[in-house]
């Protein structure tokens, strides 16, 4: 019948935006490992890369039962994000990331996860990690998803983030090679 409705259900669908990218070294697997995982470099990465309060929450833990490594990093950024997402962030959000490696393959190389949450803001990236010797070096592949849950502007938002993750991995394999260089 026409103009009747017994029962009407809303159903709000999750987009995310997936994300991939790649960062080469000139030091093989172990030597960048260690970077990733030295507090001195995690404190150097932050401060040149745009966070406030340098070192806030560094943090290496290790897991000896299950012999993962999980490298965990918290900072303020200036919330330069669009219009629609200040009202929820402020002038600064925190973010944290959280890396969770795996014990060495035979290879020596390394596989791990990422997740990244932004205080304030319903919205996540999720990731794999692989860390892989090549050609006289290393390379660093991340790949995963963006994710934001807010009605109506999640979509620009989760692209507006993925742009930023892009341009952080392209900085911190700038920062990792002056790092290597030392």
């Amino acid at each position: 019948m026409l103009g009747q409705v017994t029962h009407l259900k809303w159903k709000v669908m999750g987009m995310s935006r997936p994300f991939s990218a790649e960062e080469t070294f000139s030091a093989n697997v172990e030597e960048v490992f260690a970077m990733m995982c030295d507090p001195d470099y995690l404190d150097f990465l932050i401060a040149n890369s745009g966070g406030i309060d340098p070192g806030l929450g560094t943090d290496t833990d290790t897991d000896a039962d299950a012999g993962t490594i999980v490298v965990t990093l918290d900072r303020s950024l200036p919330a330069e994000v669009p219009s629609f997402a200040r009202a929820m962030v402020g002038d600064h959000i925190t973010v944290r990331e959280s890396r969770s490696w795996q014990p060495p393959a035979d290879d020596g190389s390394r596989s791990g996860t990422l997740r990244v949450r932004f205080d304030g803001a319903p919205m996540e990236i999720t990731g794999d990690l692989t860390l892989e010797n090549e050609d006289g070096g290393s390379r660093l592949s991340v790949s995963g998803r963006v994710k934001a849950s807010i009605p109506f502007v999640g979509g620009k938002l989760e692209e507006f983030a993925r742009d930023q993750l892009l341009r952080f991995v392209a900085r911190e394999e700038e920062l990792g090679g002056q790092w290597l260089e030392r």
